[in-house]
């Protein structure tokens, strides 16, 4: 048997031996390429436009449809079905399928409220409301300003006592024959 002609016929047709065909951005299924056009609509962009494009329409629409935006545009249905969107031209421009990546673009820190920077204010002092806070802080800078003028005083005493001098017996003074004088 000849195994070297059924090779030959293999590799006239050009088929792929590898065992994981590797995989090319621009290769897509009809249902992908659907739903990357359907992306491009949703988000009102011309088609193949640059990921900062993609991430500014998002951005805008999600401002608008986001339920928390108090605009009366705001919808749920069209909030996730914008995300999903960016998501999708997210992968096909990046060619990435690291979500966390994707996450990391959607869910930015500069996009997210500080929530937490209320309780930053009056120096960590009082508990309860913004008004309440406030009058804690204020009485609390009044103490902490009483207890620095004592402090202050306490010291200022204390070293008008290390001051005063002393009266010392006046020792004998010895004179030399050259003149000068010596201390005992």
């Amino acid at each position: 048997m000849n195994f070297n002609k059924p090779y030959t016929i293999l590799l006239s047709r050009l088929v792929c031996f590898e065992p994981f065909p590797r995989l090319n951005r621009s290769v897509y299924t009809k249902s992908q390429q659907k739903q990357i056009e359907e992306s491009y609509k949703i988000l009102n962009i011309p088609p193949n436009s640059s990921q900062d494009v993609v991430k500014s329409a998002f951005l805008e629409l999600a401002k608008k449809y986001h339920p928390d935006s108090s605009s009366p545009d705001a919808d749920i249905d069209k909030f996730v079905a914008t995300e999903n969107a960016f998501r999708t031209l997210s992968i096909h421009n990046t060619g990435s399928q690291n979500l966390d990546e994707v996450d990391k673009i959607v869910f930015d820190i500069r996009h997210t409220a500080p929530q937490h920077r209320q309780y930053l204010s009056f120096e960590g002092v009082g508990y309860g409301t913004p008004s309440q806070r406030l009058q804690q802080y204020t009485q609390a800078r009044a103490q902490k300003a009483a207890t620095n003028v004592l402090n202050h005083r306490i010291s200022k005493a204390i070293a008008s006592d290390k001051t005063l001098m002393k009266k010392e017996s006046v020792k004998h003074d010895i004179k030399t024959k050259y003149g000068l004088e010596r201390l005992v």
